[in-house]
């Protein structure tokens, strides 16, 4: 079955927009899954944002599937919101490959042989490094 760009909205009430399909076991399958967030600002008018819904910097798939159950409607998006999801789904690809050996460094600096008993000190600054490089990344990807 082709795949088609909508806004599911989930029983949590979450707006997720993705390229999905319903597989053979009666499940959605979500390609490139974003969160779509709405800000009313002063003037009356709407801002949306999104986001990519997985953790993209540990996967190595974007896609996701949920029970059907997990849905509670499907709604067909404007033009405009597709395309500037497709936009934002490119950019996010483009910074995940950009950053991809940064990350991959990042979570695998150290490996279990390597680990050696010490008394802690330089862990946290370490730790803080890599917690920067992680949100330096997400903030790039939120659109």
């Amino acid at each position: 079955m082709h795949n088609e760009i909508k806004i599911l909205r989930l029983q949590d009430g979450e707006d997720i927009i993705a390229s999905y399909h319903i597989d053979e076991s009666k499940m959605v399958v979500m390609n490139s899954p974003m969160s779509l967030f709405f800000k009313r600002i002063s003037s009356g008018k709407s801002m949306v944002m999104m986001a990519p819904w997985l953790p993209l910097e540990l996967i190595g798939e974007n896609t996701a599937k949920l029970y059907e159950t997990s849905v509670l409607t499907i709604i067909e998006p404007k033009k405009s919101l597709v395309d500037y999801y497709l936009s934002a789904v490119e950019d996010s690809n483009e910074m995940i490959k950009m950053n991809a050996d940064a990350i991959d460094e990042a979570l695998l600096t150290e490996s279990d042989d390597e680990y050696e008993e010490d008394d802690g000190e330089g862990d946290d600054d370490e730790f803080e490094q890599i917690q920067d490089s992680i949100k330096h990344i997400k903030k790039n990807l939120l659109h």
